[in-house]
């Protein structure tokens, strides 16, 4: 009897703290939103929040992350001094240098991941093409396996990052407008990429802008 009544109430308590976890992610849901609709806030600051929620909803749904961190910017070298590289730093603050992406300047650096978006299993960010800190741009998918770069260049820098905070993301897949002749610029064309790294065009129509494509 004593074990079964034990029993009962481990299971209680263990029913009041999942009902507490319930009730406090609705009440930060409201809070956040209450945030975003009384505040202004810039651009960067609304690019991470939509990032790190994005995360959230790809744990909620189920879907396993390839990444288990965030991106930070390093001294290349053991002395603190430039250039520095990207770095993937883990939960428990370990860090994982990437040292194909160099940059002279620390400014520079945090530049190119002020806007960074998890969609199709890994982190991705806007980084020079080449490794002299210098354009064309690409959009590139950061994993604990590796780097992969996608053809798209762009000129500028905030072109490059607005193509990337614009891209619709959902569990299942990303729908992207890039440059169809991989220029950076018009015309553009819807390209669907799913979380297994498969990409497909949906059709050969072209766009004039970005939101035609996005929205058409």
């Amino acid at each position: 009897m004593f074990k079964l009544i034990s029993l009962i109430f481990l299971l209680f308590i263990a029913a009041f703290a999942f009902a507490q976890d319930e009730r406090s992610i609705i009440d930060l849901n409201d809070q956040i939103r209450e945030q975003v609709l009384t505040n202004s806030y810039d651009q960067r600051t609304l690019s991470r929040a939509r990032n790190q929620l994005e995360m959230v909803l790809h744990t909620l749904s189920g879907i396993p992350e390839d990444i288990d961190g965030q991106l930070v910017c390093v001294p290349r070298d053991f002395y603190g001094k430039g250039p520095f590289v990207l770095a993937l730093e883990s939960r428990d603050f370990s860090r994982t240098k990437l040292m194909g992406f160099i940059f002279k300047t620390v400014e520079s650096c945090l530049e190119k991941i002020s806007v960074v978006r998890y969609m199709m299993g890994g982190l991705h960010a806007c980084v020079p093409r080449d490794f002299n800190d210098a354009p064309p741009y690409v959009i590139t998918k950061i994993t604990k396996e590796g780097t992969t770069r996608r053809k798209d260049m762009f000129k500028n820098l905030s072109d490059c990052q607005e193509l990337l905070m614009k891209a619709r993301v959902n569990t299942e897949a990303t729908m992207l407008c890039t440059s169809r002749d991989f220029t950076g610029a018009a015309p553009w064309v819807k390209v669907i990429v799913k979380n297994d790294g498969t990409s497909t065009r949906p059709s050969y129509q072209s766009f004039p802008t970005i939101e035609s494509c996005l929205f058409n």
